[in-house]
């Protein structure tokens, strides 16, 4: 056994988790939504939803693709720095 497999384990539960909170919090926008656009009914939203879904699902390959030829450690950094980033707000 590797001695950072915990390590290793806390990373990728740490991804699963913010790939999963991500449509939850979409998905927990779904109402507030609804009364911002009151002409809008729950299909017109539904789209929103969806598409969210269908982008983010999209990227995951070429994000595959990236992994492969940068390395998996380079590109999960990378993307981190950057999401920590626009958090922020810079």
């Amino acid at each position: 056994m590797a001695p950072r497999r915990w390590q290793v384990l806390a990373c990728i539960c740490t991804g699963v988790f913010l790939g999963a909170i991500d449509f939850y919090v979409v998905s927990v926008a779904v109402p507030d939504m609804l009364r911002s656009f009151p002409h809008t009914g729950i299909a017109g939203i539904s789209w929103v939803f969806n598409g969210y879904t269908v982008t983010f699902t999209a990227a995951l390959l070429p994000a595959g693709g990236l992994a492969d030829r940068f390395g998996r450690r380079r590109l999960i950094t990378s993307m981190r720095v950057h999401s920590t980033n626009d958090s922020i707000g810079g």
